[in-house]
């Protein structure tokens, strides 16, 4: 993999040197890209944290926030509502840390638009709490949990991670074989969220169109978000219902639907 990525960068680097270029101290390597932990032999840190706040349900945890009293809900509204560019940098200051189990399909969805600062948790590690402990990390779709293929998947799984561990007692490198690993297998996600992450990239991630997993993981920052700090209700949402708008090509009727809902309990 070292030798591809090498070409690519050498092929890349003749057509646009300069934006290739080493510019030592100002190229930071490591603010955005999480994917250098997760094939770490080893994070102490993360590993802490997972034994200190973690139980058996795997629900996502706001860990802690950090809200400054002068901004308001007011100001919140004059971001989004006027786009002042002002207000909308002020967000950046407003802080939420998560620790969010998702399966390594959902963790692809997590890192795409690189708007969360993220710790990861080692793949090694978590393989090894799953051979530890069997299917405590196994990741099951809802679609194919209602299907006649839910055993079949359950055993795939089983099978997988047990070569791994065979693999690794006979001498194989770690790196080498963790290959066989399934996406199924699940990872704790140590996220940092600031304001404008919780309004714009929860936005997109509670989308209708996003993968479903990573779907719920954001609901679930949106209801922990609004619960911690109440002036982002409302806010916290949809893009459709955060900007009046939907930016995708072919819009659901979500706002229509909750409307329904909201005009029925009224009616109650």
């Amino acid at each position: 993999m070292t030798a591809v990525v090498r070409e690519m960068m050498s092929l890349a680097k003749k057509e646009a040197p300069y934006l290739f270029e080493n510019f030592g101290a100002n190229y930071e390597t490591l603010a955005w890209y999480p994917s250098s932990q997760l094939f770490a032999e080893n994070n102490e840190t993360m590993k802490r944290l997972i034994d200190g706040y973690v139980t058996e349900d795997r629900h996502v945890l706001l860990l802690k926030w950090l809200m400054n009293e002068m901004v308001t809900r007011k100001t919140i509204r004059e971001a989004i509502q006027n786009r002042n560019e002002a207000e909308l940098a002020n967000l950046k200051h407003i802080h939420f840390e998560f620790l969010a189990p998702m399966s390594l399909a959902c963790f692809h969805q997590a890192t795409r638009q690189r708007t969360w600062n993220q710790s990861v948790e080692s793949i090694y590690d978590a393989a090894f709490r799953d051979l530890e402990k069997p299917l405590s990390r196994m990741f099951i779709p809802e679609s194919i949990k209602k299907s006649d293929f839910v055993n079949r998947y359950k055993i795939l799984h089983r099978k997988m991670m047990d070569l791994y561990g065979e693999l690794v007692g006979k001498g194989v490198p770690m790196s080498e074989a963790i290959g066989v690993v399934p996406h199924s297998l699940m990872i704790y996600d140590w996220v940092h969220v600031n304001g404008w992450n919780a309004i714009h990239a929860i936005g997109k991630r509670t989308c209708a169109k996003a993968q479903l997993e990573i779907r719920r993981i954001a609901w679930t920052m949106a209801r922990q978000i609004r619960k911690a700090v109440p002036i982002f209700d409302g806010f916290v949402e949809p893009q459709c219902v955060t900007y009046g708008r939907c930016p995708e090509k072919e819009p659901c009727d979500y706002v229509e639907r909750r409307k329904a809902r909201e005009e029925k309990n009224k009616n109650k």
